[in-house]
């Protein structure tokens, strides 16, 4: 009788697991997978506080509003992310089970308990204290806007004056060390190139980290403009040498490159472009679509049903309609009204980036008719595995258009096994990108610095 007693007691007073503690999951969307790490804790009055990692964007301490705690059931709300989390956590407390929901976006989301957030690996990116000089600093473009970055500098010699090179980042809001999935691109560049003599500009993107304006209105031609403020306070710096100033850019930021060395070819005295564009944007994103797909192991008829809902899209949104009229006309063409309603979720959010000023008049451009104002030396580096803008086809875009302009003076270069953020990876689909820990190949940096060498030795 006494056992019989003792076994109730037990029963009656176990205490239901709690949610307080650190979880770790994985978002899995469009063959991209995101780590992410929920901290929860106690909150004076006893209530629960909460903040999110997003562990492979590098991003800490996101605040969660609202957490709701109803054993055995969970809701986190980000109203800042417009996300929400629901969960049930299992009986032995040691797993969160439900559905992360965003953007008309709902998702399947799995958190275990650990001890420990993961820590990502990247052993390129370079530490203090360095051999040489790095200067706050603030450039202001046409429109006034204060664009904040780093200026970083050789250590000074009599009467030297160093040549300069400006970063210029890819497609979406960038900070100045391009930061993507924990990795610094940008900041190993310019630890490289400043080691090597340059002095080397990167800056956040305008509306992004430290600096002014709006990245949502803008387009490719307003980062020109401002990449041609940056040359112009790189050409004011007494320490800089004006005629051995060029650019490198990266994907939409070789763009950039390019359209400002064709319009001010006196100014730039290199270009470098870095998986970067040659042919016209409509041909590269349905090549892109077709490259994606195939590295994440799609059905050939998916990748046809995507190229051909491209193929119908992109004539209605090169033309001078409003984006209300393309909307409904888009939706008629691509036969959203037929999915069912998770696709039309993805399709709605497709179809409404696609009607961005940004998107559309990125769309128009043929960067190939930009190279062909380029009188500068040019160097072209794309990845055999690059799947969002394909070496062969882009290469030989830029080569042919240099070569129409009567430009001989270029070096193109497919690097092995690299992908479209200049990593060595296995099949080149996005889904690698967070978990590989180079962050750029050393063929890439090996083949940028030998040709970057002559206008050192100038």
């Amino acid at each position: 009788m006494r056992l019989a007693v003792a076994f109730l007691s037990s029963v009656v007073f176990a205490q239901a697991p709690q949610p307080t503690g650190i979880w770790e999951g994985a978002l899995e969307a469009g063959g991209m997978k995101l780590r992410i790490a929920v901290h929860i804790g106690a909150a004076p009055g006893g209530d629960l506080k909460a903040t999110i990692d997003s562990i492979d964007q590098n991003v800490k301490g996101i605040p969660v509003s609202a957490v709701i705690w109803e054993s055995p059931s969970l809701r986190l709300a980000l109203p800042a992310m417009r996300a929400t989390f629901v969960a049930t956590i299992d009986e032995a407390g040691q797993t969160l089970t439900g559905q992360w929901s965003q953007a008309g976006q709902s998702l399947p989301l799995t958190l275990r308990r650990v001890e420990k957030v993961t820590e990502l690996s990247r052993p390129q990116t370079p530490l203090p204290p360095f051999p040489y000089r790095e200067q706050p600093v603030t450039v202001r473009n046409a429109e006034g806007t204060e664009l904040a970055g780093t200026l970083t500098l050789p250590p000074p010699g009599t009467g030297v004056k160093f040549p300069a090179a400006l970063l210029l980042s890819g497609s979406g809001p960038q900070d100045r060390d391009a930061s993507m999935f924990g990795h610094k691109p940008f900041l190993v560049l310019a630890d490289a190139l400043t080691r090597q003599g340059f002095a080397v500009l990167r800056l956040d993107d305008r509306g992004t980290a430290k600096s002014k304006g709006d990245f949502r209105s803008a387009t490719t031609a307003d980062f020109r403009d401002d990449a041609s403020a940056a040359l112009d306070f790189l050409r004011s710096r007494e320490s800089i040498d004006s005629a051995r100033i060029g650019l490198i850019g990266h994907s939409e930021g070789a763009l950039v490159a390019a359209m400002l060395a064709a319009s001010r070819p006196d100014d730039v005295a290199f270009l470098v472009s870095l998986a970067g564009p040659g042919i016209p944007f409509d041909q590269l994103l349905i090549e892109q679509g077709e490259a994606v797909l195939r590295a994440s192991g799609a059905p050939a008829d998916a990748i046809a049903k995507q190229r051909k809902s491209q193929e119908a899209m992109f004539p209605l949104l090169l033309g001078n309609k409003s984006s209300f009229e393309l909307k409904t006309e888009i939706e008629k063409a691509l036969s959203l009204d037929e999915l069912p309603p998770s696709e039309r979720a993805v399709a709605d959010i497709q179809v409404s980036q696609s009607l961005s000023p940004w998107f559309r008049a990125l769309l128009a451009i043929d960067a190939a008719k930009f190279y062909e104002k380029v009188r500068c030396p040019v160097l072209a580096i794309n990845g055999s595995n690059d799947t969002q803008v394909v070496a062969e086809s882009n290469l030989k875009g830029i080569a042919a258009a240099l070569k129409r302009g009567g430009n001989s003076a270029v070096d193109v270069f497919t690097a092995p096994g690299v992908n479209h953020l200049l990593q060595t990876s296995k099949s080149g689909s996005p889904s690698e990108y967070p978990n590989i820990e180079e962050t750029v190949a050393p063929t890439v940096l090996e083949r940028l610095t030998k040709w970057l060498a002559q206008f050192v030795s100038r």
